[in-house]
């Protein structure tokens, strides 16, 4: 069976297979693993930068009942946002939530790993029905979010941070997170994830070098909190992988950045990336969404539903920010591979939002890892 790239014109990803090998390999799977189904429509979204998903409907002799796969990157693809793509994890993340709490998750029916019929492994997961808010363009600058009352948005924000309260439910000292294998990345869960993040910048830059992520990572390191907290963090924890109902959280998607660690650094996570987009509704002169996703209403709503006190959290939210940098350069390169953008003359222009991390870094000079 043949996998190939299609680069095809106006595509958000052009590293992506040929559609027609999805078709072709799902249809085989189902007619090998699923026996009696037939696979009746079949939906390839364009987006999705670190793997490709697929929406898909079979009969079973009852009607058609919808469908997702997730599909690891091609082991040829290059640039690849994630060093492993490791599905079996984010279904032991997926069913850790439906079985331990109330958070909504898909149901996952199966994790294929012979890369056989599409190329790579793949999760298949049921389909929910729902909105998310959208990420290229930014719900920022258009869209259903960004048309809503301040009192919708304001009914989605606690909702979602509510339910981000609900994820940390699980924590090491209650439930088995061992699978994560952290531990050989340091003492406590955020010296490991910040140890990791320190690897994973060396294996992202391929030998270049973005003077600005290394000044974030320093300041980080010299300023890390003392915090033992040892939570299951989401690690991709923004709305943009949230589908709605209404302005209500039904399902919450994309575990490829779960880890253990504490509280703060979803909590980080979220806020940093609204100010993110926020920062460049500013920059092209749109006036974006400046109360929503506020520090201190994430936080009061966070702890009034938690019970937690959250500590530093200008220190994560620079943490998010040189995370984000990081993921910056895999995709940045691979668009630069594929003809998409010019390698620039300064490396750290290669880094979205660039002027905002310098700010934020020059903050946490000032303030050390305080409330900024």
């Amino acid at each position: 069976m043949e996998h190939n790239f299609v680069a095809a014109e106006g595509s958000l990803t052009p590293w992506r297979r040929n559609p027609e090998s999805i078709r072709t390999g799902l249809i085989a799977w189902c007619a090998e693993k699923l026996k009696g189904a037939t696979l009746v429509a079949l939906d390839i979204p364009q987006g999705g930068m670190a793997n490709e998903t697929a929406l898909f409907s079979l009969d079973r002799g009852q009607g058609a009942e919808r469908f997702v796969a997730r599909m690891a990157p091609l082991p040829a693809s290059p640039y690849q946002t994630f060093p492993v793509y490791d599905l079996e994890l984010q279904r032991r993340c997926i069913d850790l939530l439906s079985r331990e709490t109330d958070a909504p998750v898909p149901r996952v029916l199966q994790v294929e790993q012979d890369p056989a019929w599409v190329g790579s492994p793949f999760m298949v997961m049921s389909f929910i029905e729902g909105r998310a808010p959208l990420d290229n363009p930014p719900y920022i600058f258009t869209g259903w979010l960004l048309e809503a009352s301040a009192a919708e948005r304001r009914h989605l924000q606690e909702r979602s941070v509510e339910m981000l309260a609900r994820i940390h439910r699980i924590t090491a000292d209650r439930h088995d997170l061992g699978f994560f294998n952290q531990e050989r990345w340091g003492a406590s869960p955020l010296e490991q994830a910040f140890a990791y993040q320190r690897w994973l910048y060396d294996w992202a830059r391929e030998g270049g070098r973005y003077p600005l992520v290394e000044r974030m990572l320093d300041a980080l390191a010299r300023t890390l909190p003392e915090n033992r907290d040892a939570v299951l963090t989401w690690g991709d924890a923004r709305i943009g992988n949230i589908l709605y109902r209404g302005f209500d959280p039904v399902a919450i998607l994309d575990w490829e950045m779960a880890g253990v660690g504490p509280a703060e650094v979803d909590v980080g996570w979220m806020v940093f990336f609204h100010r993110m987009f926020q920062d460049m509704a500013e920059r092209f002169g749109y006036p974006g969404l400046p109360d929503f996703m506020r520090p201190e209403d994430v936080v009061r709503v966070y702890e009034q539903t938690s019970g937690r006190t959250l500590q530093d959290l200008g220190w994560y939210q620079l943490f998010a920010a040189a995370r984000f940098s990081i993921l910056s350069i895999r995709t940045g390169l691979r668009s630069i591979a594929y003809g998409e953008a010019q390698r620039p003359d300064d490396p750290d222009d290669l880094l979205i939002s660039r002027s905002l991390f310098e700010r934020m870094l020059a903050d946490h000079e000032r303030q050390g890892c305080g409330q900024a």
